[in-house]
């Protein structure tokens, strides 16, 4: 290796040894879980070609060993000891990801660094990618020296499940709405929902799918690619993580209904009982996945470290005819985690029963949809159900959604699936796609009747404040209707009554889907004045009869503190 190219290694490695893990508390999310059972196409499962699956006699890191570095938080079953996560840099200390060009090149490379004392943890097919844990960063830069270049390297990152506050629904400022049990009806799935699902794969990247009264056994598979020394105690905050998602996608008992009971569930174990993982199992996680046939990757934990491995593994997902739907975090940040922030994946937010934005859920240009984020019954651990809150309660509604459409439709592809969910998908907040709500709020029932003739249904679909953007500018009220229907709509009346003052606009021929707004300006307050500003708005259709007319208003109050800003 030249000097030059030694040297760049050298403060590649030495960088990301100095780099500062910041830490802060994480907001709340809370759980539950369910069940159906399994197709042919899951039983019956293939060497995955991504997955090294030699004899450890001829591949001894085919499989990561389990971790057992003393003192090691992220192995730990300790919650206290568990790391927290921050949008920017979480990297797990002393350990790296190398992808060489070629098996050969990697083989070489093993060779010494095992000479030189460095350790290999994992090992994956995808980019001949190799994981390893240096005591010395000298050591790592000796083997690098003597054998083929990396061509792609990165730090290992931490992968967390949220936080969860407890089994209560989050109360911030007022009272958010719980779903409980009706998380279903407000979707709009009617009727007998039990073949949904049917002959399709889930994965459930997590902590690991358990047995639930609530969940098919046999309708299970599984998979652990963590293989922790012990499993958590029973009061273990994220012992019941998986199952919650599990039974939001597939339940199958009177207590816990899922949206798509008939799905076969993968269960991949990618982090361990006390909820934290890393970006290379959850990498392999993805690829075996794909490699086993799911076509809905389920994703409800995240990282703010861009592994360039994940990323691989994202696009090998997908390129495999795979769709990935992840959540975009609890931190209540503007930037969503990682896989959620990839294009091409779904990345899901939260809304309460009322389809307000939950305030933990991140904002950012790569939210996709929301979905029930606050209360929703699922299982847990043992026997117990809870509600279950944050945008992880919202992903498996998204996912469940997916495999419904692919049970009734054969010949659909899993990512058109997921574009029709969020074409059509009901605006909600600021008008068209935002970074609250993505493209609005998942909403099964239009996507049912979306080739139904003769609906007609206007709503009135978010009020939003938009303050002056300089002093020449008025502040406003937004306020914007969707047409609902799958009928052009002749004719839309839309009132508005903002501290005592009503102002009424007509749309004509308003197309399916269609959003119309109105901006209505408000007074302007003196600097640091308080404004308590009600706000009622409608909007009803002419011509035609509304199928809906319980969705055609929408009240609130704005608190504007401070009119200088």
């Amino acid at each position: 290796m030249k000097g030059s190219t030694l040297f760049l290694w050298v403060v590649v490695f030495a960088c990301c040894l100095l780099v500062l893990r910041l830490q802060t508390k994480r907001p709340p999310a809370s759980v539950k879980e369910k069940e159906p059972s399994p197709p042919s196409k899951v039983s019956s499962v293939k060497t995955p070609p991504g997955i090294i699956r030699a004899s450890t006699a001829t591949h001894p890191f085919a499989r990561r060993p389990v971790r057992k570095e003393a003192g090691s938080a992220r192995m730990s079953n300790t919650a206290a000891n568990r790391p927290s996560s921050k949008p920017g840099i979480d990297v797990i200390p002393n350990e790296f990801v190398l992808s060489f060009r070629s098996e050969a090149d990697r083989a070489a490379f093993i060779e010494k660094a095992k000479a030189h004392g460095v350790e290999i943890i994992g090992m994956l097919g995808l980019g001949n990618t190799v994981l390893v844990k240096v005591k010395k960063p000298e050591d790592l830069q000796q083997a690098l020296s003597e054998s083929p270049s990396p061509v792609r390297s990165s730090p290992n990152y931490y992968f967390l499940a949220p936080e969860i506050p407890g089994k209560e629904t989050m109360k911030p400022q007022g009272n958010y709405i719980a779903f409980g049990d009706q998380a279903l009806k407000w979707l709009g799935v009617k009727g007998d929902n039990s073949s949904w699902g049917r002959d399709v794969v889930v994965a459930v990247l997590d902590n690991g799918v358990g047995s639930h009264p609530a969940l098919r056994e046999g309708n299970i598979i599984r998979e652990d690619l963590v293989n922790e020394d012990a499993p958590a105690s029973g009061d273990n905050t994220h012992s019941g993580h998986a199952n919650a998602v599990a039974s939001i996608i597939a339940g199958a008992s009177d207590d816990v209904h899922g949206i798509a009971p008939a799905a076969a569930i993968l269960s991949i174990k990618v982090i361990n009982s006390d909820g934290v993982g890393d970006s290379f199992t959850v990498a392999e996680g993805i690829v075996e996945a794909a490699d086993r046939g799911a076509k809905v990757i389920n994703v409800c934990i995240g990282s703010y470290g861009d592994c360039f491995l994940l990323k691989q593994a994202v696009d090998y997902a997908r390129q495999n005819g795979c769709v990935i739907v992840a959540a975009v975090g609890n931190e209540a940040v503007e930037g969503v985690s990682y896989p959620a922030k990839y294009d091409g994946v779904i990345g899901v937010s939260a809304v309460d029963a009322a389809g307000r934005h939950m305030y933990f859920a991140n904002r950012g240009n790569e939210v996709s949809v929301s979905a029930p984020g606050v209360g929703v019954k699922s299982a847990w651990s043992g026997n117990d159900f809870v509600g279950f809150s944050g945008t992880s309660a919202a992903v498996p509604f998204v996912s469940g959604a997916i495999a419904y459409l692919l049970s009734e439709n054969p010949d659909m592809t899993a990512g058109e699936a997921a574009a029709l969910l969020i074409k059509y998908a009901d605006d909600a907040g600021a008008p068209g796609k935002d970074k609250e709500y993505g493209s609005g709020i998942l909403d099964v029932q239009r996507v049912a009747e979306r080739n139904q003739k003769g609906i007609y249904d206007i709503a009135a679909s978010g009020v939003c404040y938009k303050p002056a953007s300089s002093a020449n500018d008025q502040n406003l009220v937004l306020m914007s209707a969707q047409n609902r229907g799958t009928e052009n709509l002749p004719a839309v009346e839309m009132k508005a009554e903002i501290a005592g003052r009503t102002w009424t606009t007509n749309f004509q021929n308003v197309a399916a889907g269609q959003t119309v707004s109105v901006e209505v300006p408000i007074d302007a307050w003196k600097p640091g004045e308080k404004k308590v500003l009600p706000v009622s708005f409608s909007a009803a259709v002419s011509g035609a009869t509304d199928r809906n007319p319980t969705n055609n208003v929408q009240r609130g109050v704005f608190f504007l503190e401070d009119g200088s800003k």
